[in-house]
């Protein structure tokens, strides 16, 4: 699969989380989940999921600049 694309989805992936639960970050995320706003099963595993894309972003942005 091409790099960029893969960036592209992982990115999707977030977008369609904050949507989800209508934040603009993973901390804003993380505090309604402490704060006990919203029930924090399966939102964790959202959160979780969020922090392992932003991990592949990341790793896949550090492959690109090696090319």
């Amino acid at each position: 699969m091409d790099i960029e694309k893969e960036i592209r989805l992982a990115e999707a992936d977030i977008a369609d989380i904050m949507n989800r639960y209508n934040v603009a970050s993973k901390d804003d995320l993380y505090d309604l989940i402490k704060s006990k706003k919203i029930p924090s099963h399966p939102v964790w595993e959202d959160y979780i999921v969020w922090k392992n894309k932003e991990k592949h972003i990341n790793d896949l942005k550090a492959r690109l600049d090696k090319i």
